[in-house]
């Protein structure tokens, strides 16, 4: 793995408790980069889970680290509660504003683009919010990873969805309560499908739907790969063609 990452230097600003994004800045490089260099130290037994870490983050934002996260796993491991949205009155308009979200890819999604999301959030209260496919990643059970077991080393769906519901609790509170909320499974998400026509046993179980507790948020879901909602003249799915021309693609062929 070729990285400008000084492991020693990492392991001191990792264990003095600097999130993803603090390390990424200092060193230079995307937060994806350091989330995998850190699984590989953990899976080294280099460093320790944050979770253990006795530190708090020193970033000024509030930010979903993986300390919150590890706290709110231990609050609530079977019954997820559920924040109640803002009832603020939405603002007379004769237009609906609505707010589209895509490619999350939780549980690696991008900290200063949420952060972005929550802020906007907060300054204007939307009639309407969609998100778009790729919430999760899914990594563990993706077919491209069948059989890489070191890949999947330490990886668990579970995990990975407590992450995605402390991320869509910052998302729905800020939401108002009668909010049109909606979620379309994307093509990673169509990877729960296929892991069921492989093992019909598990039907139920782990689907993304489920265990994001989408009925109790209030949300439609469609779980159609490449649903299209019409709303008004406005055509919106996850993505149907993927090549070099796919908005050309997609623009002839709507």
């Amino acid at each position: 793995m070729k990285t400008k990452i000084n492991e020693k230097i990492f392991i001191e600003l990792y264990k003095a408790g600097k999130n993803d994004y603090e390390i990424a800045e200092l060193f230079k490089v995307g937060e994806r980069t350091i989330q995998r260099y850190a699984q590989r130290l953990r899976a080294k037994g280099k460093i320790k889970p944050r979770e253990t870490l006795q530190t708090t983050s020193k970033l000024g934002l509030k930010d979903i680290n993986t300390l919150d996260i590890a706290k709110r796993i231990k609050e609530v491991k079977t019954d997820w509660i559920i924040p109640v949205g803002t009832s603020k009155k939405l603002i007379k308009n004769p237009f609906k504003i609505y707010l589209y979200t895509a490619d999350q890819h939780v549980p690696v999604y991008n900290i200063p683009a949420n952060r972005a999301i929550h802020k906007l959030m907060e300054d204007i209260k939307f009639d309407g919010f969609r998100i778009v496919g790729d919430y999760m990643d899914m990594s563990p059970i993706s077919h491209w990873n069948e059989h890489k077991r070191r890949t999947l080393e330490t990886q668990r769906l579970k995990e990975d969805y407590a992450i995605g519901n402390v991320l869509l609790d910052e998302y729905d509170k800020r939401l108002p309560k009668n909010c049109d909320k909606a979620y379309f499974w994307g093509n990673h998400e169509d990877w729960y499908n296929q892991l069921i026509e492989k093992l019909p046993v598990l039907e139920g179980m782990l689907s993304p739907t489920i265990e994001l507790y989408f009925e109790k948020r209030g949300y439609k879901v469609y779980e159609t790969l490449n649903h299209i909602e019409r709303i008004g003249r406005l055509s919106v799915t996850h993505g149907i063609y993927a090549n070099v021309h796919a908005v050309k693609k997609h623009i002839d062929v709507f």
